[in-house]
């Protein structure tokens, strides 16, 4: 949303801030839907509109489905058989889902792709991939250094709340080091610390 928004309103919004502080709502074409059925009815939303990707096959759906629907039902009454991995939102991000996820408002656009392998990561061949092709320009590879040392003060100077999780520094590294999820992993631990600090 953080490029988005620049690249429309000329408006920047501060790293770890949400687009209404710069009075603007960013939202997905299936939650607009969502949004513009309950207006127009009056009604809770029951069902809601749900993209899925079928990435194996390049094809997509778009269908409205239940509230409380397992996923697996969900794809099951699209032909989409597995095995495959499950992610949310884009397939970059890399938000795992199961099968057993039940269809709600929050995540309205699924990517079932190829089973991913494992990751075993090779050591980082400072490359700089990860930052050049970062759209925020922090350094993925120096967090994940700090990440490891369990420096959160390191990270948070390296622009940890700056990462806005898009996820390409991972796709783009040639050692499949987990960026992606060291980053996350210290977003959750500074988060619980500041929970612990104001007694919540």
């Amino acid at each position: 949303p953080t490029m988005l928004i620049y690249a429309l309103s000329g408006r920047r919004l501060q790293p770890a801030r949400l687009p209404p502080a710069v009075g603007a709502i960013v939202l997905d074409a299936a939650a607009a839907i969502a949004i513009g059925r309950s207006l127009e009815t009056g009604q809770a939303m029951l069902t809601v509109p749900i993209e899925i990707r079928d990435s194996r096959r390049a094809k997509s759906f778009v269908i409205s489905a239940a509230v409380g629907t397992p996923l697996r039902d969900v794809l099951a009454a699209l032909g989409l058989r597995g095995p495959f991995t499950l992610r949310g939102g884009a397939a970059l991000r890399d938000i795992r889902l199961s099968p057993d996820a039940i269809v709600g408002s929050g995540e309205l656009t699924i990517d079932a792709g190829p089973v991913a392998p494992p990751i075993n990561p090779d050591l980082c061949i400072r490359c700089g991939w990860c930052v050049e092709n970062c759209p925020v320009r922090i350094h993925p590879a120096a967090i994940l250094d700090a990440a490891q040392e369990s420096d959160s003060a390191e990270a948070d100077q390296l622009g940890l709340s700056a990462c806005i999780e898009c996820g390409i520094c991972s796709y783009v590294c040639p050692s499949r080091l987990p960026l992606l999820d060291s980053i996350r992993e210290l977003k959750r631990g500074a988060r619980n610390q500041s929970s612990v600090a104001s007694g919540g």
